[in-house]
């Protein structure tokens, strides 16, 4: 478990961002934000720090992308075989006499 680090006496440390601050309240045990902001925020996500919801988002993200990208990686693995199925076979157009192709002799043809 991490250790919390050692504030000067009087300061607490913010429930939403987590920095230190002095608190300015008449009762100070009562306050637990470092700003009207930061209060508003935390109780505008259901009384949970941001940070918490940015770690429970980017699991979730992980969670729901991970068996999108098996489905892509298998997409380009079959894309690459065949790319490579293509380079092997020729695709030139046969040549017929003296070394033309059928395009160009229908051409000659037609003149």
């Amino acid at each position: 478990m991490r250790q919390k680090a050692q504030l000067p006496r009087g300061w607490k440390n913010c429930l939403n961002c987590f920095s230190a601050f002095k608190p300015r309240a008449q009762k100070v045990e009562e306050q637990k934000f470092c700003s009207p902001n930061c209060r508003k925020e935390f109780w505008k996500h259901g009384g949970v720090s941001v940070h918490k919801l940015k770690l429970e988002v980017r699991k979730w993200v992980a969670e729901v992308c991970a068996p999108l990208r098996l489905a892509v990686d298998q997409l380009i693995a079959r894309v690459d075989l065949i790319e490579a199925k293509q380079a092997q076979t020729p695709t030139a157009q046969p040549k017929l006499r003296n070394g033309l192709s059928s395009m160009s002799q229908t051409k000659e043809a037609n003149l």
